[in-house]
């Protein structure tokens, strides 16, 4: 008897155990490669991987420049919420570059890129603001993303460094965000997102309600900083109520 109840207070043990790895697993939206797939890129350019998972920000990656293979230097960085992965390729060539995620051969590319020589990048962005929302319901948690979303356009930004406060009497605070492009959120567009994230954030959606001072930069694939130009204030459009 004291056998069999050891091994049912173990099976539930085990059960409860399971609950937070499986909560957790359904949290696995947030990630992406950046700059956007298609985009022109200087030789040996830096592209960026992103994800707030820990276990996949050990993921590798591995290229190939018109079918060959190339290397890549490989950084790893923890900017919380994110584990990035910063990609520079190693290659003064030009021609098509394909960026894989894992060594499996028989994979499709994560991303494809032209790289040119004298590959044209903007020394200023123009960017736009929206509320970016999107519920993704699992079966035992919420992961909603509910964020100011910075829009850089065609601009292949990789990494976009943010000074936001509330108004002129609060201090700044300096912000450090990938950005969303080789992903199902944001396919099309390079954008950096301010809120909530999943089941993780970077700032209170409430202060951005009632507008906050913004300051921004983005990096480029040649490693350079450029001025974003947006409005001094900015304030998150209200959330849509939906019928």
């Amino acid at each position: 008897m004291n056998a069999l109840l050891l091994l049912i207070v173990g099976f539930a043990l085990a059960i409860t155990d399971a609950r937070p790895a499986h909560a957790f697993a359904a949290c696995n939206n947030n990630y992406g490669l950046a700059p956007r797939t298609g985009a022109t890129l200087p030789p040996r350019a830096r592209l960026v991987a992103f994800t707030d998972i820990e276990s996949w920000g050990s993921h590798a990656y591995r290229a190939t420049l018109d079918g060959k293979p190339v290397t890549l230097k490989v950084t790893k960085k923890k900017i919380a919420p994110y584990y990035l992965t910063e990609l520079e390729v190693e290659s003064d060539k030009g021609g098509t570059l394909d960026i894989y995620a894992g060594t499996d051969t028989k994979d499709k590319p994560m991303a494809t890129y032209t790289v040119k020589l004298g590959a044209a990048l903007p020394k200023e962005i123009v960017a736009t603001t929206r509320r970016f929302t999107q519920n993704i319901r699992h079966s035992t948690v919420q992961e909603l993303f509910d964020a100011l979303a910075i829009d850089f356009g065609d601009a292949p930004a990789i990494l976009a460094h943010v000074k936001i406060r509330r108004d002129d009497k609060a201090p700044w605070s300096e912000l450090d965000l990938p950005v969303h492009a080789n992903t199902h959120l944001e396919k099309s567009m390079s954008t950096a997102l301010i809120g909530a994230l999943g089941c993780k954030s970077n700032y209170t959606v409430g202060l951005l309600e009632n507008g906050v001072d913004l300051v921004v930069t983005a990096m480029l694939p040649d490693g350079k900083l450029v001025p974003v130009k947006l409005p001094a204030r900015v304030t998150l459009p209200k959330a849509v109520k939906q019928p």
